[in-house]
């Protein structure tokens, strides 16, 4: 059973990370959280972005995340160094020129207070030898195409570059990370976020030993060719201002493939609880 909480008028109320790290709550969604008009600027201000910093992307089948996540210092890379010092590079270019179109507030700092008031234990930026790590994601994900597969975001750790990914897990609890992401523009069919009632401590599967047909078929052939049956799957509809945050480290999820006539766009970021005992956030 996914546990889960509608907030209708999220305003003046701040989140507990704690009872997601907990297990006390799977998922929450926020709706209204920003007003439309904002989310309209903060768009166009992404778009522009996207067309003038194309390098500083990754570009997909369908769509981009922009800027670079924190999964692209992986495995591939002989010189760990080199992946991370790219990914913190393009992290530390967003930070400092990626403005909101009045060009009064970077986006970063708007992205952070938006945090600071939705959660109660306000967290930090994670970062690497005082280097920051990127503070958002933005996924662009075009009409009539397939969407994010099946995943949770422990399937693929094993991925990430050895010594980077050591150093995370030194740094924070990142295997009951949490996710949590602003719908800037919402599809007009399809684009919902499907969440299984599925952990991965219960079925913890790599990503890499599954096929493509399976991670994209949201009725779960990837569980059930695995003699799993049994699960709950729900679908949530993204609506333009709506927040969502959930386990996403833990629970099997996938954005369901979006129809025709308007791309979905969200910021986000994942946070986690630090070994020292305050939360972080990166993406």
């Amino acid at each position: 059973m996914i546990k889960q909480v509608t907030i209708e008028n999220p305003a003046g109320i701040q989140l507990s990370l704690e009872d997601f790290y907990l297990k006390k709550v799977d998922l929450q969604s926020l709706k209204n959280l920003t007003p439309a008009l904002v989310c309209d600027e903060l768009k166009q201000a992404i778009l522009t972005l996207a067309q003038t910093h194309s390098n500083k992307k990754l570009q997909l089948p369908d769509g981009y995340f922009l800027p670079l996540p924190y999964s692209t210092i992986n495995e591939r890379f002989e010189n760990d160094s080199e992946a991370v010092s790219n990914y913190l590079d393009t992290a530390g270019f967003v930070i400092e020129n990626f403005k909101i179109s009045s060009g009064q507030t970077s986006l970063f700092q708007w992205f952070e207070s938006l945090l600071h008031q939705t959660f109660q234990e306000k967290p930090s930026l994670l970062h690497f030898n005082n280097r920051s790590f990127a503070p958002f994601g933005i996924r662009f994900l075009e009409a009539e195409k397939n969407g994010i597969d099946i995943h949770c975001e422990n399937a693929f750790l094993h991925q990430l570059a050895p010594s980077f990914r050591n150093w995370l897990y030194q740094q924070v609890d990142i295997e009951n990370s949490i996710s949590f992401f602003l719908v800037l523009q919402g599809p007009i069919q399809g684009g919902e976020l499907v969440v299984y009632s599925i952990d991965w401590d219960s079925f913890p599967l790599k990503l890499d030993t599954t096929n493509y047909e399976e991670r994209h078929d949201v009725n779960g052939s990837l569980f059930k060719n695995r003699n799993l049956h049994h699960f709950q799957t729900e679908f949530f509809p993204m609506q333009t201002g709506e927040a969502i945050v959930f386990r996403a480290a833990q629970l099997w999820h996938a954005i369901h493939a979006i129809g025709p006539g308007q791309n979905r766009i969200t910021i986000g970021c994942f946070l986690a609880k630090g070994r020292d005992g305050n939360f972080y956030y990166w993406a």
